[in-house]
């Protein structure tokens, strides 16, 4: 008999598959690039056009086990941003990051990209602190691009509050050569010295550790890797803020599930909704953060 992941395999586009740690996940190859995402937190674990080289970046300490976050890749942040606000007991960046999510559909369009559909409902103990009636749908469109559609959905009778985010990881050569572009004249909270409000000046760069949030970014964003001679662009809507994180040598060497040099090789430009520009949710109402990726 087959289980419930099976029935939403296509041949040759969407494969289930046993990730790490068994945790079951699919293989999405479509027109011009394969994909992997775990049902572990909807978590999306590759990216890679054809004839490139991986273009998300993955740790090699990450757990891979119910109740603990995968990083690297892209993890979902929901339904708030960082520390919970009142409870510092609380996981880190929400709940949904942290058990399986439900397959809901898929697909191949006429294009020749591949979809899947995946949904998360609040369940158990992750009601106490989940505004009810929320809960989420993740879009995965697999083609040349990666596209990635967040929607939170309000089912229920009142307004609510929530931070969201794509927290996506990316391969990099070389951190201290890299320059993100597209941010130019961009306001931003610089986390590491009080909030302190600044502005962008010129292309983003890593002199020592980053951990800043830009406010309504214009455009698309370019992260350009002159070590490797490669650009990744990402595009997001209906995202308030951008992210932008290196840990560098200190924060990587104090994190359990993070190498301590594996800082050289990455960076984090995250689609979010955070802080002063949380999202509140009529009933009846659903928004969407969308964060598309390409070579």
């Amino acid at each position: 008999m087959n289980s419930p992941i099976d029935s939403f395999a296509i041949p040759g586009h969407i494969q289930p598959a046993s990730g790490s740690g068994n945790l079951p996940c699919y293989h999405l190859a479509g027109q011009g690039a394969t994909a992997t995402v775990y049902l572990h937190g909807a978590h999306v674990s590759a990216f890679q056009p054809a004839g490139e080289k991986p273009v998300l970046w993955m740790s090699e300490k990450s757990h891979f086990t119910d109740g603990q976050p995968i990083r690297g890749g892209v993890p979902i942040c929901w339904p708030w941003f960082g520390p919970h606000a009142k409870n510092a007991d609380l996981p880190a960046h929400g709940v949904a990051r942290l058990r399986a999510w439900t397959p809901l559909e898929s697909s191949v369009l006429q294009d020749g990209r591949c979809r899947l559909r995946l949904g998360f409902i609040p369940e158990g103990d992750e009601c106490k602190v989940v505004p009810e009636g929320l809960r989420l749908e993740y879009t995965l469109t697999v083609g040349q691009t990666l596209r990635l559609e967040l929607e939170t959905i309000n089912d229920g009778d009142s307004p609510c509050d929530f931070e969201d985010a794509l927290h996506s990881y990316f391969d990099l050569a070389d951190p201290k050569t890299a320059q993100i572009t597209g941010m130019e004249g961009t306001c931003y909270l610089d986390k590491l010295e009080n909030s302190a409000l600044k502005i962008q000046s010129g292309p983003i760069t890593f002199t020592a550790e980053t951990d800043r949030v830009y406010s309504h970014p214009h455009g698309a964003t370019q992260i350009q890797d002159s070590a490797s001679g490669r650009t990744v662009r990402i595009q997001q809507h209906g995202a308030h803020n951008a992210i932008v994180w290196n840990p560098w040598i200190n924060k990587s060497k104090a994190m359990p599930d993070f190498g301590d040099d594996e800082w050289t090789g990455m960076c984090c430009v995250e689609a979010a909704n955070c802080l002063r520009d949380r999202i509140q949710l009529l009933p009846g109402n659903r928004h969407c953060t969308r964060m598309e990726i390409s070579v």
